[in-house]
């Protein structure tokens, strides 16, 4: 956003979209880090939508649940939803961007499932690099 921000205020056009997770708005055991980078994605999402309102630039935050990319193989997927093939979230992305959705979850329905039915616990058999402290 740094990068590109600014080029966006002085055309006074320009959408941002940032790839954060429904893991930044729920705590997920084994992946603090991850939890903590997509918790700030937001946060800063949310802070500078409205300092710019009135710039022509629009931002969208995108909170996909579990997309098959491979990099959480092996984790759980809850009962209720499925994996989401990157296409299928792609699509996702450019209707909120034409509709200027602030923020969207792909499946709508994530983060319903991940507070009531227990989505902070979906990776605790994902095997982690151990290398790391958390």
């Amino acid at each position: 956003m740094q990068a590109f921000v600014p080029f966006m205020v002085s055309r006074r056009s320009g959408h941002v979209v940032n790839m954060c997770s429904s893991a930044g708005k729920i705590g997920v055991a084994r992946l603090g880090g991850y939890c903590a980078t997509k918790f700030a994605a937001i946060g800063i999402t949310d802070s500078i939508r409205p300092e710019l309102k009135k710039s022509g630039v629009r931002f969208t935050i995108v909170n996909p649940g579990y997309v098959n990319t491979g990099m959480f193989q092996g984790s759980k997927v809850l009962f209720i939803t499925r994996w989401q093939e990157p296409p299928e979230v792609a699509r996702a992305i450019v209707r909120a961007v034409r509709k200027n959705k602030a923020e969207i979850c792909v499946p709508r329905f994530t983060d319903i499932i991940n507070s009531i039915l227990g989505g902070h616990r979906s990776f605790t058999n994902w095997q982690k690099d151990d290398s790391r402290p958390f």
